[in-house]
């Protein structure tokens, strides 16, 4: 059981270094290094793999599964990015309602 863990540990942390990676973007120009470009389209199974995985070891209750969950708080811009979250904003439809008191 323990090499079957060893190897989930370097899967997830070559996830994290990948998703790092990715996070990049902003920086490098496609002119300089295009397959970060490449990358940013696995970003959605990338980050659904990593959150799976620190689940897994939350289940597993083991140490590292904190240092994975704060590791994972730097792709929580780039998950509302991707999403493209907004609050609720409230529509002006530019009709108002009168009341006419006599």
């Amino acid at each position: 059981m323990k090499i079957v863990r060893f190897i989930l540990l370097i899967a997830h942390v070559g996830i994290l270094m990948l998703l790092s990676a990715m996070l990049l973007n902003d920086y490098i120009s496609p002119k300089t290094f295009s397959w970060l470009n490449l990358l940013s389209l696995g970003f959605p199974i990338l980050m659904v793999a990593y959150i799976m995985l620190t689940m897994m070891w939350i289940v597993l209750w083991k140490k590292r599964a904190i240092v994975f969950l704060l590791f994972g708080l730097l792709f929580f811009n780039a998950t509302i990015r991707w999403v493209n979250y907004t609050p609720g904003q409230q529509k002006n439809t530019g009709c108002e309602d009168h009341v006419f008191q006599y």
